[in-house]
């Protein structure tokens, strides 16, 4: 319960300072800074009403960059200068936008500005962060480029073979584009063009620059409507410099995915019961910004499950077993295993799904000192896994427990219901939150972290304190 306290106070602390960013400040406030400059075309001349946004550059573990805008935009003037004012003391990149001047309908193929980011980046991945401290104004001359924007257009049908008439389509990854305005999960991909099917099962998708996506069509926001099955298609494409058409899409039904919970715990297996459910499981979105699965199931009183309408790749975690129990692995036919995942397709349904349950968890238990061998009895203790890859199935890369006083006005953390296994652990003095935007402080995390062991029952460890709040970036 503490645990899941925590959990949902780191929640709503990252919640909080998202918002807390974007207070205004007076322009002139001594506690905040102020980045100036100028935007430039391709030739060098000075661009009038170009939107410029300070943003706080984030990313996941092992995801891609996402923005986070910080303070209120400004527009270019006649000269082509702005000035973006009220930021709190933190590392900013410059993101600029030009609206185009284009008649309607929008042409299959066109030469237009793309969004920028400073100096002279169209990736956030090579933008170049630029420091901001109270009372300081630094300077940055941002140059617009234009890209080659195209159309991308086909057919959707259903499994039936009907027109996917109302159905959503979507491309997601590639480069940002002029109208992508911020944050979309920061482990999942940007979300660059969408539209709807129309009565005869086509569609068209206009301003689409040259990259790799993922064509997603898919009825979720109207798959509760009665009599109404839920279907989906992800198709990666690859866009060059032409129009993209005659994609051809045939959408496929959620699968049902049921299987029993594997006993290899201590004495009998303790199911079948009289009655009652064995509690809840979830089939986890590996990395995914929505969701139109049914990824909440109860375990039946013989051990059963069963889920429905669910694709992509997914993580079955515990949601509220009987008493301390916990999921050490899953286990299936090969073919639909990806590591510690399953990969649904759409449209093939998977049986015999064995969720391995074990009674005695890990708890890993400890103080946390500082430098000074003085009890710290602020920020928090992360628990990470050896392998870098190894990350859970929403990015995240650790999992986090507070550290407070216990008996004696030491440093104490508790953290319980762990797997057994190889782990790296490390006491920070920063929020949780700030890693999980910021890879930086999450490497200097995993090369200070201690590995230790998790047995089963209670495993002891008492950490030295790491200091990571010089190196924050963001406000």
């Amino acid at each position: 319960m503490r645990r899941l306290l925590f959990v949902c106070l780191f929640a709503l602390a990252g919640h909080a300072s998202g918002v807390a960013s974007q207070v205004p400040q007076a322009p002139g406030s001594p506690s905040s800074g102020v980045i100036t400059g100028i935007v430039r075309d391709e030739s060098g001349t000075p661009v009038v009403g170009a939107v410029v946004q300070a943003i706080v550059r984030r990313k996941k573990w092992l995801g891609p960059y996402y923005e986070t805008p910080v303070g209120r935009p400004d527009e270019s003037d006649d000269r082509g200068r702005f000035r973006l004012h009220s930021l709190p003391p933190g590392s900013y990149v410059v993101a600029v936008s030009l609206q185009p001047q284009r008649p309607a309908p929008v042409p299959p193929e066109t030469t237009e500005y793309v969004r920028m980011y400073s100096p002279d980046a169209t990736a956030l991945a090579d933008a170049q962060p630029i420091a901001v401290q109270p009372g300081a104004e630094p300077s940055v001359s941002v140059r617009l480029a234009r890209v080659r924007f195209v159309s991308v257009s086909g057919i959707v049908r259903t499994s039936g073979g009907q027109p996917a008439e109302n159905f959503e389509v979507w491309l997601r990854g590639g480069p940002a584009t002029v109208g992508y305005t911020g944050a979309q999960g920061g482990f999942m991909t940007t979300r660059v063009a969408g539209t709807r099917v129309a009565k005869d099962g086509s569609f068209s998708l206009a301003r689409v620059p040259a990259g790799s996506y993922v064509l997603a069509v898919a009825n979720g926001y109207s798959r509760q409507r009665q009599n109404q099955l839920f279907e989906i298609a992800e198709t990666p494409i690859e866009v060059r410099d032409a129009s993209l058409t005659g994609v051809t899409v045939v959408t496929a039904p959620g699968a049902t995915v049921s299987g029993r919970l594997e006993w290899r715990g201590s004495g009998p297996v303790p199911w079948p019961r009289g009655a009652g459910t064995l509690g809840r499981i979830r089939a986890t979105g590996v990395g995914r910004e929505s969701d139109f699965a049914s990824i909440d199931t109860e375990v039946q009183p013989d051990g059963t499950f069963r889920f429905t309408n669910l694709y992509g790749l997914r993580r079955i975690v515990a949601m509220g077993l009987s008493f301390n129990w916990t999921i050490t692995t899953v286990e299936g036919p090969k073919e639909v295993l990806a590591g510690r995942n399953i990969d649904v397709t759409p449209g093939r349904n998977i049986s015999d799904l064995r969720v391995i349950i074990i009674d005695r968890p890990g708890t890993l238990v400890g103080t946390v000192s500082d430098e000074d061998d003085k009890p710290f009895l602020e920020g928090s203790v992360l628990l990470m896994p050896r392998d870098a890859k190894d990350i859970d199935a929403l990015g995240w890369g650790f999992g986090a427990t507070q550290i407070y006083r216990g008996i004696g006005g030491v440093g104490y953390y508790r953290m319980e219901r762990l797997v057994p296994g190889s782990y790296l652990a490390a006491a920070i003095d920063v929020e949780p939150y700030r890693l999980s935007g910021d890879t930086d402080l999450m490497e200097r995390a995993r090369a200070a972290a201690v590995p230790i062991e998790i047995r089963e029952g209670e495993t002891g460890l008492n950490l030295r304190l790491v200091r990571l709040r010089p190196f924050v970036q963001g406000p």
